[in-house]
């Protein structure tokens, strides 16, 4: 079986309405456009991917997530910066968790993967799988730096979930800004689309410690040019060169 074979059984076209069964990627030609309809087991994604007037079509189609699991509790958004500032704190650099919903116990809870970070970057492995476990969300944090997605996090990013950033990490207020990937392109997205706003803020802020062992740090400096063209145009990091912290792994 080629591409073009999968591609033509994965991916279904209808015009005016999607139909209450269709297939995990669907476009629909509507009145005001075409319209890229996804479905996994987080949600229904949805973004119109062409804009167009064609008379004598309904347009009924909104842009944005409809979730098929509940929004994740806001105290572990609050743990993730706790474990953020941390790592910032240690070594001067960004680090990441993954939000994972357990289908079975019917719970969220947070992932700190082995990563691998600098003052600029942060890799990891994203295809692990998880038993029961779907991956709602991807955050990371840009130390220092504005909350920003930049092309690095535009190539890295593209499965159909969540992401979140977290800037100015040292602040009492950090900096943060949230989108959902729609087969690689990008709807942005408020706190509360995502995160259930109701359920206690802070009662569980507190990281566990060992999420520091999955903390490695890059062996080798990386030059902030390549940095400098992703964020072109931010006054706060012209001129700056990367060092590694002098702090060292307690």
């Amino acid at each position: 079986m080629d591409k073009l074979d999968l591609e033509n059984m994965l991916v279904d076209h209808y015009i005016g309405n999607l139909p209450a069964v269709s297939k995990p990627v669907s476009y629909i030609m509507q009145g005001d456009g075409l319209w890229e309809i996804r479905k996994n087991s987080i949600g229904i994604f949805r973004k119109r991917v062409a804009k167009i007037h064609i008379p004598g079509l309904t347009s009924n189609m909104w842009q944005g997530v409809e979730l098929t699991v509940p929004k994740i509790p806001i105290d572990l958004f609050w743990k993730s910066i706790a474990f953020f500032r941390k790592v910032y704190d240690i070594y001067g650099t960004e680090s990441a968790v993954r939000v994972i919903y357990d289908k079975k116990a019917k719970r969220y809870f947070l992932d700190c993967p082995t990563q691998e970070v600098s003052s600029v970057s942060c890799s990891f492995d994203r295809e692990k799988n998880f038993p029961n476990g779907i991956v709602v969300a991807e955050l990371h944090s840009h130390g220092s730096f504005a909350a920003a997605f930049s092309p690095t996090d535009d190539k890295d990013e593209v499965a159909d979930r969540f992401y979140g950033i977290v800037g100015k990490v040292s602040e009492f207020f950090p900096q943060v800004c949230f989108r959902a990937s729609v087969g690689g392109k990008w709807l942005t997205i408020k706190v509360e689309d995502l995160f259930d706003l109701e359920s206690d803020p802070m009662v569980q802020a507190k990281f566990p410690s060992k999420w520091m062992d999955s903390v490695k740090l890059q062996e080798q400096i990386t030059d902030l040019d390549l940095f400098e063209k992703d964020f072109e145009g931010l006054e706060e990091i012209k001129g700056l060169r990367v060092t590694w912290p002098k702090k060292s792994k307690p």
